[in-house]
């Protein structure tokens, strides 16, 4: 069950600023939206940009993000990517 172990999982923006130092990062872009964990370690880290696809449920990151002047925006016009091999099978 996802929901149940979505509190236990290491989130995506934990490995990512497990890669770059304090500062050094202003934009990320992430598939759903941050958790409220992961949000205020973002802005810990000093990331002004953040861009995400998918809406995380009860999630704060906006009032963290409003409270710390973070742009989060969410994005609902995107290309979508296929691959040579998708357009391969389509044919």
């Amino acid at each position: 069950d996802r929901d149940t172990r979505r509190k236990y999982m290491l989130h995506a923006e934990v490995n990512l600023c497990s890669l770059f130092t304090r500062g050094n990062v202003k934009l990320i872009a992430c598939t759903t939206e941050p958790c409220t964990s992961c949000a205020q370690m973002l802005c810990a880290y000093g990331v002004k940009e953040i861009y995400y696809r998918d809406a995380y449920p009860d999630s704060q990151a906006r009032a963290i993000c409003e409270l710390y002047n973070i742009n989060l925006t969410q994005l609902t016009d995107y290309p979508v990517i296929m691959s040579p091999y998708d357009l391969r099978e389509k044919s």
